[in-house]
């Protein structure tokens, strides 16, 4: 017998009133017996969609759930779920998923005409349908495109530009296809039981499925019931997908519903003692060498009239073509906010930022998030993680001389192109100084200039990857940053080339900027950033572009030894042997051509 409601209110496009559902369910049992549970990780318009952060509010619905909707469950165990949901195909299959099958529920959906919840359940007619379920069995490994139809047909060829057509394909359908088809529960009942029992025949007749490509036309309240009818026990991965008119292509893939968030690593009382440890050294490094070298340059009778890298490398060095061009005006140190540089232990800034923050006055912070990812990244090499600290804060120090503040900086990710050229100049300059600041202070690990360069490429793409890692979601990366990591990566073969031998063919290779950049992925703008998305392509249109301006432009797909779905493959991994893999077959490719 139902005692009573445990309600929730999922809600993203519209805001569900606590009135609306009381004034429906106040009818059928006492207020008192009446608990609501809020789900809004945020509310958008529907034009809004392709900004959502799933991943984010997927995490967030699997928190609600275990926090606040299974206490409660446990609590009242004769009380019903009552669903009213105004959300996503994602995310309402993925609640429900998250919820299982063994609760009573009764689900109310929205009518589209009326803009009222649906509560008639009496005398309901049946709801014809039809289905493709398999039944004999398929041997091969495959993917399974499930199509569930109601609101309206699925076009073939939206499927077919989204996912390819690399699939079996098995479907549940309406006869007649209606925004406003299911009257009641009853309905919704038998639909999903008719989805489960799809779901049945692929794992019975197709057991070496890989994943379902699940794309779904329902009203939210039967989608929100579908998810609960999926047994984590049984059914291989289930891949969701968004749809969004006027884009190709129009499915776009969100999240596998039984993928859990990738949550950030727990650092615990070892890991702050390490990093405590660590920033003590680095506040050494920053005050008693960097700062120290920047006012020593300073102090040079002629460091107003000396070019940058004249001051830094010995006068009359081969070092000339960093001498001319844009080169040649870039700042000297002293003109730095590093020359009055100072660590503060107060993380407070740099915690609700990424990682760092430099005030007006040349402080800085580095929050102990950023510092436990660099030495996740580097294993905890002292040396190596003091040397990667020490350029980061070179690069970001001479941001400051290119415009790029705490007080500029808003919005900045809407420019991926220009960030992507300035953080070349920026890391360039920042590798020279580190050189040379290492020629005075750690003599010896500078001695072979080739495989010095050689390593700081590897602690400047690691040191970028921590940065990558404040975020869980794997599925997209700024354009601007997968743009920096193809030319480090790419830079390193520059420098390992055995035509590459002194101090001079470095400075020659490093003038001259690698333009790389990947054709074939998605590209969406998101909080003011431009993004990648790093699943959903097609293989065969995957091309890596590149151009040198001493030689000419060439176009490379999956050929000659290339293989690009692995390079998105290691981006999306955070791997960073696999993407530097394929970046040194493309440079098999190029390099002999290039001149220098």
């Amino acid at each position: 017998m139902n005692q009573g409601y445990i309600i929730l209110k999922h809600q993203l496009f519209k805001e569900i009133s606590d009135q609306e559902v009381l004034e429906i369910l106040e009818k059928k049992v006492d207020k008192k017996n009446l608990h609501i549970v809020d789900i809004k990780f945020k509310l958008i318009g529907m034009d809004e969609i392709g900004d959502l952060p799933n991943l984010e509010a997927k995490a967030y619905q699997r928190q609600i759930c275990e926090n606040e909707i299974r206490p409660l469950i446990n609590q009242y165990p004769n009380f019903k779920i009552a669903y009213f949901g105004s959300v996503s195909i994602p995310l309402a299959l993925h609640l429900g998923y998250c919820l299982g099958s063994w609760q009573s529920m009764e689900i109310f959906n929205l009518d589209r005409e009326t803009n009222k919840w649906v509560v008639d359940d009496t005398d309901l007619p049946e709801l014809p349908y039809k289905n493709k379920f398999p039944r004999e069995t398929i041997e091969i490994s495959t993917d399974v495109l499930f199509k569930v139809e109601s609101s309206y047909a699925i076009q073939d060829q939206e499927v077919k530009e989204s996912i390819g057509t690399n699939h079996q394909t098995v479907g549940l359908q309406l006869e007649v296809f209606d925004k406003n088809a299911f009257k009641g529960f009853d309905h919704i009942v038998k639909f999903g039981a008719k989805f489960s029992e799809g779901l049945d025949a692929v794992a019975n007749y197709i057991p070496n499925t890989d994943k379902v490509h699940l794309i779904v036309t329902a009203p939210v309240g039967v989608t929100f019931y579908l998810g609960t009818r999926i047994n984590p026990n049984v059914t291989k991965p289930i891949v969701t997908y968004q749809y969004r008119t006027n884009q190709s292509p129009p499915y776009e893939e969100v999240f596998v519903l039984q993928e859990e968030e990738a949550a950030l690593k727990s650092i615990g009382e070892a890991e702050k003692k390490h990093i405590d440890d660590i920033r003590s050294k680095l506040k050494r490094e920053i005050e008693e060498k960097i700062a120290v070298f920047a006012r020593e340059k300073g102090e040079q009778a002629s460091s107003n009239e000396t070019q940058w890298i004249d001051l830094i490398l010995p006068a009359g060095g081969e070092h000339i073509n960093l001498k001319y061009g844009y080169w040649k005006n870039l700042s000297n140190i002293v003109n730095t906010p590093l020359k009055n540089a100072t660590l503060s232990d107060d993380t407070s800034e740099a915690d609700k930022r990424e990682g760092f923050y430099l005030n007006d006055n040349g402080v800085w912070q580095v929050s102990d998030r950023f510092i436990f990812n660099v030495s996740q990244r580097l294993k905890g090499d002292e040396v190596k993680m003091l040397r990667a600290l020490r350029m980061f804060i070179l690069h970001e120090g001479f941001h400051v001389t290119q415009g790029l503040t705490n007080h500029t900086a808003s919005s900045i990710g809407r420019f991926p192109r220009v960030l992507e050229e300035a953080d070349y100049v920026a890391d360039v300059w920042a590798f020279f100084h580190e050189y040379a600041i290492s020629k005075r202070y750690y003599s010896s690990d500078a001695s072979n200039a080739k495989d010095f360069f050689k390593g700081l490429f590897t602690l400047a793409t690691e040191t970028m990857w921590s940065f990558v890692e404040l975020s869980n979601d794997y599925n997209e990366m700024q354009v601007r940053g997968v743009n920096r990591f193809l030319i480090w990566y790419f830079a390193f073969n520059l420098v390992d080339d055995s035509k590459c031998v002194s101090l001079k063919d470095i400075v020659d290779r490093l003038s001259i900027k690698p333009i790389l950049e990947l054709k074939g992925l998605q590209i969406k703008a998101v909080n003011q950033r431009v993004i990648y998305r790093l699943n959903n392509f097609k293989a065969n249109e995957l091309e890596i572009g590149y151009f040198d301006p001493s030689t000419y432009v060439r176009r490379n797909g999956n050929a000659g030894g290339i293989e690009l779905p692995s390079l998105v493959e290691g981006f999306k991994k955070r791997n960073g042997l696999a993407i530097m893999e394929q970046m040194k077959t493309l440079y098999h490719n190029v390099g002999p051509s290039l001149k220098f």
